[in-house]
């Protein structure tokens, strides 16, 4: 189908196995080294704050990924003490821009709140690219971890430019495993970064 606008001997089917053969570089070429963090869409403009996290609401948070990328552990950094537990995990985002649905990839663990610093917990998975991870955030009790200052945008909904953050979904949730799906009924300014190590 491309051979009308090539010359010189080049057929439409030797450019459509070049692209074929570029995207499958792209897709397994790695884009991480292991023991790097992926981080989510907003994990790249300083995390020099701290975000609360107040108990009984799940809090969302997007991220992509560009290659086949196989992670070893998720991290959370308590900035400021809960006597309590967070529940994290990973979703896929399956909403339309209105309706900003989730179904549930794993629910990884319950990390201790009762002391500051980096909370770990191992979690062995590929993620694929083209999909819009959530890493997930569900605690009994308040605290904060650490996060970041400058986000945008990227569920949609304004009318106009940006001009506010919207960093992560939320919504009511009483802690608990965390919910196979749900339709999240609002978006939050602030909310701790979660990292995932790379394998």
């Amino acid at each position: 189908m491309h051979g009308g606008f090539f010359t010189g001997g080049v057929t439409g089917t030797q450019v459509d196995t070049a692209i074929a053969a570029a995207v499958a570089s792209l897709r397994t070429t790695p884009k991480l080294k292991a023991g790097q963090r992926l981080g989510h869409m907003h994990a790249y403009g300083g995390s020099t704050a701290a975000s609360p996290v107040s108990a009984n609401f799940i809090y969302a948070l997007p991220f992509a990924v560009f290659s086949p990328t196989s992670v070893s552990a998720i991290e959370l950094n308590v900035t400021t003490l809960g006597a309590g537990l967070a529940r994290v995990g990973v979703g896929t985002l399956n909403g339309d821009g209105s309706a900003w649905g989730m179904t549930l990839v794993s629910d990884i663990a319950a990390l201790d709140l009762s002391s500051t610093g980096v909370k770990s917990s191992a979690f062995v998975y590929e993620f694929q690219p083209g999909v819009i991870y959530l890493a997930l955030l569900l605690a009994n009790v308040g605290f904060s971890g650490t996060t970041v200052v400058n986000s945008r945008d990227l569920f949609g909904g304004n009318s106009g430019a940006n001009t506010g953050a919207r960093l992560a979904l939320t919504v009511v949730q009483a802690y608990a495993a965390l919910p196979a799906s749900t339709t999240f009924s609002a978006t939050n300014p602030q909310a701790p970064l979660l990292h995932f190590v790379v394998a």
